[in-house]
């Protein structure tokens, strides 16, 4: 039963069909050209490898205030910030604002394994939560199931985008090395074997 006097518009399916494709189409090339531009993805990832990341990272709007992660949230979900912004924060701490680019939940999603995704064998993210400030933030986000199509390129990169967003949040140390020293660090802190000249001293006291 109507309450409301409306207008109902008719729609083709095929008119449907092509509108939809192009508004994918339209949000994939915006996800592709922020993978472009981001340091972690840049410079390590083919084009076809940034193609398939796109297909599986999709765009979420969160508004002023609301929750992008939770206290002890399972660790399904991993996010981008592409834009806006965002605050992290634990009970009685000051929080910290996250600039653009940077990986939310990431440590606990990049690292699992195809077997941990089969068995739903998933971590609980930290005790902080982060949140989006006035204005909202944009996040592409990857659920942990995108991992099984994504090439070991892909996971390597996410991997390092995570890895350097919590090192970036938690030691002064870090920002005090030259971008080589921070590369090599990621490096080694994503499993990749890292080649030292003999004599050669990777971070000076």
């Amino acid at each position: 039963k109507v309450k409301t006097a409306g207008v109902i518009w008719k729609m083709a399916a095929s008119n449907f069909q092509r509108l939809h494709q192009s508004i994918h189409l339209k949000q994939k090339q915006r996800i592709i050209s922020f993978l472009a531009n981001h340091p972690d993805f840049q410079e390590t990832l083919s084009e076809g490898d940034m193609d398939s990341l796109a297909k599986v990272l999709t765009a979420q709007e969160f508004g002023t205030n609301d929750q992008i992660l939770r206290p002890g949230e399972s660790a399904e979900w991993m996010f981008l910030l592409e834009s806006g912004e965002a605050a992290l924060s634990r009970l009685g701490d000051e929080s910290v604002e996250i600039p653009v680019g940077s990986t939310i939940g990431g440590l606990g999603v990049a690292f699992l394994t195809p077997g941990d995704v089969k068995a739903s064998n998933y971590g609980r993210h930290a005790d902080w939560a982060v949140t989006a400030l006035e204005g909202g933030a944009t996040c592409l986000a990857l659920g942990c199931n995108g991992l099984d199509v994504l090439s070991p390129s892909c996971i390597k990169a996410l991997r390092a985008a995570a890895v350097r967003t919590a090192l970036e949040r938690s030691t002064d140390f870090y920002m005090k090395l030259t971008e080589v020293q921070k590369g090599k660090l990621v490096q080694c802190l994503t499993g990749d074997p890292v080649e030292i000249p003999a004599g050669h001293r990777l971070i000076a006291g």
